[in-house]
C-alpha cells in the first residue's frame, strides 16, 4: 500500500513468535505467518539496511521495543497520540549514535 507524503504516520511491527502484523494509523495492513529466530546479540538498525543501503526518506517521531506482543487495543490507543508539528530535524544519514 502507498501512503501519502508529507503526513505523518504511526506505524507498528507485531510479532508474537508466529504471526507478523504491519499497521498504520492503528488499522492493520499486512498480516502473515513468518518463521524466523529474533535475533537476541548483534547489530541492528533503524532507518536503513544494515549494508547502509536504501535509507529511510523522513524522520522518525519516536521509536520503542517491548518485550511482548500488544495487544490491538493498546496499539490503538497509543496510536491516538500522533503528532501534529515536526519537534527536532535529525539528519538519520550523518549522525549516528
Amino acid at each position: 500500500m502507498v501512503h501519502p507524503t508529507d503526513e505523518w504516520f504511526w506505524v507498528a511491527l507485531w510479532y508474537d513468535g508466529t504471526t507478523m502484523k504491519h499497521f498504520v494509523n492503528g488499522v492493520e495492513e499486512l498480516s502473515g505467518t513468518v518463521n524466523f529466530n529474533p535475533m537476541t546479540d548483534g547489530e541492528m538498525s533503524i532507518g536503513v539496511r544494515l549494508n547502509q543501503v536504501h535509507w529511510f526518506k523522513g524522520q522518525i517521531s519516536e521509536l520503542r521495543f517491548h518485550k511482548r506482543a500488544l495487544d490491538v487495543s493498546e496499539l490503538q490507543t497509543d496510536c491516538a497520540c500522533l503528532p501534529t508539528s515536526y519537534i527536532i530535524n535529525y539528519s538519520t544519514k550523518q549522525d549516528k549514535l
